[in-house]
């Protein structure tokens, strides 16, 4: 049988890579994606490949998912990117901002495909209309292990999908995820640190290995009460959903002290407590602090949450509706909120 550029002699399209037509790109057979056309796809084989190759196939993949991003960014036509990653451990603390690009595990799970620093945290940057999808990010055994596994210092339109967030130590102050500024960062870096039109879902953030937990699971700015707080600090039109949470201290602590729009929507997340403490968060559960300005937008609905102190607290109580709450661990009896009459 003769093909001839992608048709056959008898009538039928082959689609066998990528098949242009009109400016969009089809991805790979299989995936439904439709993408922009010149998208390009990358790709990290950390056993096989090798930093000195092109990326742009399994056969040539790069060795590491830093060199992978870094050749992303420099093509600055690039639109819908993806960085396929093949199954490993990557001992890497991974920076660069994010623009128009997937970064894929392509293991069946997120377990097989983790990022493991040894100083810092396995990503740290900002994202746009970008994703993680299918990976382990771990936080480091090493050098500075209160910082997070995981920073974004701004992120919109993006989207961190099926992802774990595993402890590389129980070192206090831990967290899984951030977005802004770490604690001991200067106050300009926690400067207009937003989550608009971006959503956190389907991730597992808990003990890992070894009986090692996060102090703090989910943070919207540095993990401190008295942290300062900067006045455009806002989450917006986002969606933190169908989550696992574990973590000692807080579940999810969100420093936010400026809210716009349609806020954001905490909805069917399970928050509970490490290994250490029988199933329940010692301190807070899911709670905002409000520095004076208006966290009603935010909706917090249907979620499991365990906690000693607060399960739920800081929230415009209007919005807060349908969750189960247990305090005092997993022994308690969880009971349903319904909204406050004020």
């Amino acid at each position: 049988m003769a093909w001839l550029k992608g048709v056959r002699t008898d009538g039928f399209i082959k689609i066998d890579e990528n098949v242009n037509f009109r400016g969009t790109v089809i991805g790979n057979a299989g995936d439904g994606i439709i993408r922009p056309y010149g998208a390009l796809d990358y790709y990290v084989d950390g056993t096989d490949g090798s930093d000195s190759n092109s990326g742009k196939s399994w056969e040539g993949a790069f060795k590491t998912i830093q060199v992978a991003l870094t050749a992303q960014i420099a093509d600055t036509s690039a639109k819908g990117d993806r960085i396929w990653v093949a199954p490993g451990t990557y001992a890497e603390s991974i920076t660069g901002d994010m623009t128009g690009v997937q970064i894929i595990g392509s293991g069946v799970t997120a377990n097989n495909v983790v990022i493991a620093p040894t100083a810092g945290s396995s990503y740290v940057g900002t994202m746009t209309d970008s994703s993680f999808r299918n990976l382990t990010f771990t936080s480091s055994s090493g050098t500075s292990p209160a910082y997070a596994a995981c920073r974004i210092e701004s992120m919109t339109g993006s989207v961190i999908d099926g992802c774990f967030f595993y402890a590389g130590s129980s070192t206090a102050l831990s967290t899984g995820f951030r977005l802004g500024a770490e604690a001991g960062d200067s106050a300009a870096s926690d400067n207009y640190v937003y989550m608009r039109n971006s959503y956190f879902t389907n991730n597992v953030i808990g003990s890992g290995f070894s009986g090692k937990n996060f102090y703090f699971g989910f943070v919207f700015g540095a993990s401190t009460t008295a942290g300062t707080n900067s006045r455009y600090r806002y989450v917006k039109d986002s969606l933190i959903a169908f989550n696992r949470i574990s973590a000692e201290d807080y579940g999810m602590m969100l420093n936010v002290a400026y809210t716009t729009g349609t806020g954001a929507v905490i909805y069917r997340n399970t928050v509970m407590g490490g290994m250490l403490l029988a199933g329940q968060c010692s301190n807070s559960g899911i709670k905002a602090y409000d520095r004076g300005h208006d966290n009603k937008l935010i909706k917090v609905n249907e979620n499991y949450v365990y906690a000693q102190i607060d399960c739920i607290a800081g929230f415009g109580k209007r919005n807060v509706l349908g969750n189960y709450v247990g305090k005092g661990g997993l022994t308690a009896t969880p009971t349903r909120e319904l909204p406050a009459g004020a």
